[in-house]
């Protein structure tokens, strides 16, 4: 978690009663992007690109407008590409589940795309990456 406090020096730690959410660590506020990798019943793999609203050292949230994608107890594969790390364009890949969804009310709704909040516990350790540049292009 020394990695992180780079990223929030200047940001509140959110008071949320750890009996409610059910983490055994502090969880801190962020906004980077985060690509899921979501293998179905089936074996295919569907892809989505979310964005994390926040991180524990066992677990984080992050929004998606796909929620039919989702269900609990589902292993997903998160990589979270770090802002601000471009001397090293780095990600950190996390294999996780999920452990709640829940419906976000954003200022602006979208009722064509509504938000969904997906919490999810990590299964292992985060691995860093480095990312190839042409890794941004579009998701197929």
């Amino acid at each position: 978690m020394e990695f992180f406090k780079r990223f929030f020096s200047g940001k509140k730690q959110q008071e949320i009663p750890k009996s409610l959410y059910q983490r055994d660590y502090d969880r801190f506020p962020m906004e980077f992007e985060v690509l899921v990798t979501i293998v179905d019943s089936n074996g295919e793999k569907h892809y989505d690109r979310a964005e994390l609203h926040d991180i524990s050292g066992s677990g984080a949230m992050f929004f998606t407008r796909i929620p039919e994608k989702y269900h609990l107890d589902q292993t997903l594969h998160l990589k979270i590409f770090l802002a601000g790390t471009d001397d090293v364009r780095g990600c950190i890949k996390a294999e996780s589940s999920i452990v709640r969804m829940q419906g976000v009310n954003p200022a602006v709704p979208e009722p064509s795309a509504p938000l969904m909040g997906i919490a999810v516990k990590f299964q292992k350790a985060f691995e860093f990456e480095r990312v190839d540049r042409n890794f941004f292009g579009d998701i197929t």
